[in-house]
C-alpha cells in the first residue's frame, strides 16, 4: 500500500478518477492492515506499543530493519486518517469485490467497536446503512453458499488457483498442522 501511496501519483496515462480510486483503495488497505496488526500485536492501551507503522515504503533493507513500534494510540490515529482520506478519494460506494466507500464505513464502524467507541461505531454503521447498497437476505444460508450475496460489503473470492494451504502449515500442533 506504501509503494502504490507513493509511486501512483506519477503513473502516466491515467485518469482522475481511477487515480483517485486507486489511491483510495491503497489507503483503505493499509488502514485495515494496521488494524489487523495492531489488534493482532499491540497493546490495548493508547500509550502502549502498537505496532512498526512504516508509511512510506524504506529505500533499503538497512533502513526497514531500524523501523520502530508506534504507541497503540499513534496507529489508531494513522488507521482513521487513512480511513478519511480513502473515503474522500473513493467514487465508488457499492463495489463488493473491491474497497468501496461502503468499505471504508463498515471498517470505520468496526475499529470503533474495537476502540469501544459505541456512539461513532453506530454512526459509521448508519452511514453504512444510509447508502443502501447492502439488505439482509431473506434465507440465512445465501451468504455462505453464494459468490454474490445482497448483504455482502467487501467479498474476496479466490478460484482454485489462488486458493492455497499454507495456513495449513502454520497451526498449532494438534489443530491441524
Amino acid at each position: 500500500a506504501n509503494t502504490i501511496i507513493a509511486k501512483l501519483p506519477d503513473v502516466p496515462g491515467l485518469d482522475d478518477e481511477e487515480r483517485s480510486q486507486m489511491l483510495g483503495e491503497a489507503h483503505f488497505v493499509r488502514a485495515l492492515s494496521l488494524h489487523n496488526a495492531v489488534k493482532l500485536w499491540g497493546d490495548s492501551a493508547e500509550t502502549g506499543l502498537g505496532v512498526p507503522m512504516p508509511l512510506e515504503p524504506p529505500a533499503s533493507l538497512a533502513e526497514a530493519s531500524q523501523i520502530t513500534r508506534a504507541t497503540t494510540g499513534e496507529v489508531y490515529a494513522q488507521i482513521f486518517a487513512d480511513l478519511d482520506e480513502a473515503e474522500s478519494l473513493m467514487s465508488d460506494s457499492s463495489s463488493t469485490t473491491t474497497a468501496s466507500a461502503g468499505a471504508v464505513l463498515a471498517i470505520r464502524a468496526r475499529v470503533h467497536l474495537y476502540r469501544e467507541n459505541w456512539a461513532a461505531a453506530e454512526q459509521a454503521a448508519e452511514e453504512l446503512e444510509d447508502l443502501g447498497n447492502n439488505d439482509l437476505e431473506a434465507d440465512y444460508s445465501t451468504p455462505f453458499v453464494s459468490d454474490n450475496s445482497d448483504e455482502d460489503i467487501l467479498r474476496i473470492s479466490y478460484t482454485p488457483v489462488e486458493y492455497q494451504n499454507i495456513g495449513y502449515y502454520y497451526r498449532a500442533p494438534g489443530f491441524g498442522g
